[in-house]
């Protein structure tokens, strides 16, 4: 697909100015926040298991080959990293892992009710939504 590296970082940095994908972020984030056992404790993950996962869920075009969704993924977690909602740790040259952080966290809460407000609730559920954090479960959305 690229014949080279910098092919890839310009195409990354080119993208990143794009606006966030909110599905997508919202399902990435829910990825790396799901299962934490206290607050502010995210696991690390690599991309392609982040990729694996969201392929898995089959609601995303990214594309038909693994170079492209890794890509497209790369792309949303840059633009998630600009904003401050996940943190890139370096564990070999040219390889690092991604890990939610407590914005990512109220980030990926905020786009789950924009989602559920967007298909289209009545102006009393709207006012009745509820945020409720649990150990086991670690969002619910109730209204």
């Amino acid at each position: 697909m690229f014949n080279n590296k910098n092919e890839i970082i310009n195409l990354i940095g080119a993208k990143t100015n794009d606006p966030i994908n909110k599905i997508l972020s919202k399902n990435i984030l829910a990825i790396l926040c799901a299962d934490r056992k206290q607050l502010g404790v995210f696991k690390t993950m690599l991309v392609s298991d982040i990729r694996e996962r969201v392929v898995a869920m089959k609601q995303f075009d990214l594309g038909n080959t693994r170079e492209q969704q890794d890509l497209n993924i790369r792309i949303e977690l840059y633009k998630l990293r600009n904003k401050g909602c996940v943190d890139f740790e370096d564990y070999r040259k040219n390889r690092y892992t991604v890990k939610s952080n407590l914005k990512g966290l109220d980030y990926c809460k905020t786009l789950m009710i924009n989602e559920v407000i967007d298909e289209g609730l009545t102006k009393e559920q709207k006012q009745s939504i509820t945020i409720i954090e649990d150990k086991e479960l670690w969002v619910e959305v109730t209204y």
